[in-house]
């Protein structure tokens, strides 16, 4: 056969192939231009979700109140949705078909989460049932909890409820009491120099990780005055997560919400309570009494929960993958201990299956033709989410030509005082920056210690602008600057520990000294702060 024939008939196979080969690799690029359109659809209106759930929050000093909350995340969820309207009005989606394709929006917060997603608006009427219609009513369901039940012989049925850190609800039955207990868990030290709680039996004097902790006077943080541009000092005390400040002149306590100043006690009204208030925020023992009680709270759950493994978890099956041993081994500061690895376990498991159940059940309500179904959450934001409060939102059934779209996208809320770990306390110093704990500049050995002083550890938000409600103000709490070094640049922290518990373990003994008191001190007084009710003001007759 002639060269020229197999040429033209090379070019008759070869061109049709080309061609159709071309269209689908334009096809192809096409589809993933769009779905990278969408992703990044998604990850806009889930940040814009997060920041007005910040907005909201980030100017009160109460993050206890239920009910206010309620309100911030359902303007949130509302703020997702216009969001999503603005990136997806070229494609001709209104707000309410998006609806349609939003399977499950999912707040985690500290002790549980909250799911957005449609529902059977269910009445009653004269003894009778009426069931709506369904897929026209979304909003949230009930809150549910990270628990878990555990059962062992006949004496013992308990549900614990865990955080995002370490404090538990336990509820139940223990050794055939009945009990309803709540703390903190920290790993209890047998000497004042050993990691872990200790207690002096003959000073009372507790210690933390070989860290003796101090009682705090007269903690304080700026304010605007309602002239708009005066900044005034104030003392304050954090109870119940809620920020209460001395005005000393006028005689009386307050907090702020919403950015507005509210009246809590007036010593011309009530003498007794303004006086409580007053006596704990010049004499806080927040710090102390978080490790005094965690200490207490821990020996109960050692001498009784020591032999509970994840065998006497319900349901056993979706929880006993990891053959940790016994979670309550007195082992719980570690981020690697059978207590912390359990209580991801459990958090995993409580999102993972209601959510799943919700998206499934969002193939009945959407009227759309397409199998809703949860997919798979990569190791680091699972991550996230067992460790910070966040927003996960899903995208599903949009067709990109040729393909359904099914994205997902976690964010995680820094700015929340719900949450207090190691990462959040920040160290100030006398020459008016803040640093992070593995900042080079505190260890010992630092010409930086030699020329300057530790003047307190404080929470990480404390140092952001806030906004005045009343004025408008923008001011800070706290005056110092971050570190650039530390804060910004971060080129003179440590970079060889994973985490700020390993490196505490490994370099306490070449950490200032000052700092680790001013650092341990602050991480429990925030602790406690944010748990300790405001209303049992009676234990303040200690001082």
């Amino acid at each position: 056969m002639k060269i020229q024939t197999l040429a033209i008939i090379f070019v008759l196979i070869i061109m049709p192939i080309s061609v159709v080969l071309g269209e689908y690799s334009a096809m192809q690029r096409k589809i993933f231009a769009i779905e990278q359109t969408y992703d990044s659809s998604l990850i806009t209106s889930t940040d814009d979700a997060l920041k007005a759930f910040q907005i909201n929050t980030f100017n009160d000093t109460t993050t206890g109140i239920t009910d206010r909350k309620m309100n911030i995340i359902e303007a949130s969820a509302n703020a997702f949705f216009n969001s999503m309207e603005q990136c997806f009005s070229m494609q001709g989606y209104s707000k309410e078909d998006l609806h349609s394709y939003v399977p499950a929006l999912v707040y985690t917060m500290y002790d549980g989460y909250y799911i957005y997603s449609p529902y059977q608006n269910i009445t009653e009427q004269n003894g009778t049932i009426n069931l709506g219609s369904t897929g026209k009513d979304y909003g949230f369901k009930p809150y549910v909890y990270y628990s878990c039940r555990y059962t062992s012989g006949a004496n013992n049925d308990f549900v614990i409820t865990y955080t995002l850190d370490n404090y538990i609800t336990i509820q139940g039955f223990v050794k055939g009491a009945m009990v309803d207990k709540a703390g903190y868990l920290l790993t209890r030290a047998n000497a004042k120099d050993k990691l872990g709680v200790f207690i002096d039996s003959a000073t009372n004097q507790v210690y933390y990780n070989g860290v003796p902790i101090e009682k705090e006077s007269n903690l304080t943080e700026n304010l605007v005055e309602s002239d708009g541009t005066t900044i005034k000092q104030y003392k304050y005390i954090k109870l119940n997560g809620t920020k209460y400040y001395l005005d000393e002149g006028q005689e009386k306590i307050f907090y702020i919400l919403g950015g507005d100043r509210v009246e809590q006690a007036i010593k011309a009204k009530d003498e007794e309570t303004y006086a409580m208030y007053k006596n704990a925020i010049e004499n806080n023992i927040s710090a102390i009494d978080y490790y005094k009680k965690a200490y207490e709270f821990t020996l109960w759950v050692d001498n009784n929960l020591s032999s509970i493994t994840v065998n006497n978890a319900v349901p056993i099956n979706n929880l006993q993958d990891k053959n940790i041993g016994n979670i309550f081994d007195g082992n719980y500061d570690s981020p690697g201990s059978n207590f912390n690895t359990h209580r991801k376990d459990v958090i995993r498991y409580a999102i993972e299956s209601n959510l799943s159940i919700a998206i499934a059940n969002f193939n009945n309500y959407s009227g759309s033709t397409t199998d809703f179904q949860m997919p798979v959450l990569k190791e680091t934001d699972w991550d996230m989410l067992q460790n910070e409060i966040s927003i996960i939102s899903f995208l599903q059934g949009l067709n990109m030509g040729g393909k359904i779209y099914n994205g997902y996208t976690v964010v995680a809320n820094a700015k929340t005082e719900e949450v207090i770990n190691e990462g959040k306390i920040y160290i100030a110093t006398s020459d008016g920056y803040y640093h992070k704990i593995n900042d080079k500049h505190l260890l010992k050995n630092s010409d930086y210690m030699k020329t300057y002083t530790v003047k307190d550890g404080v929470l990480d938000l404390d140092f952001e602008i806030r906004t005045d409600g009343a004025t408008n103000q923008k001011y800070r709490n706290r005056t110092e600057l971050g570190c650039y070094t530390s804060i910004v640049e971060q080129s003179n922290v440590d970079s060889t520990c994973d985490s700020i518990y390993e490196y505490l373990t490994k370099h306490k003994n070449d950490i200032y000294e000052n700092a680790l008191i001013k650092y341990y001190t602050a991480l429990g007084r925030e602790k406690w702060g944010r748990r300790f009710n405001s209303l049992i003001l009676t234990s303040l007759d200690e001082f």
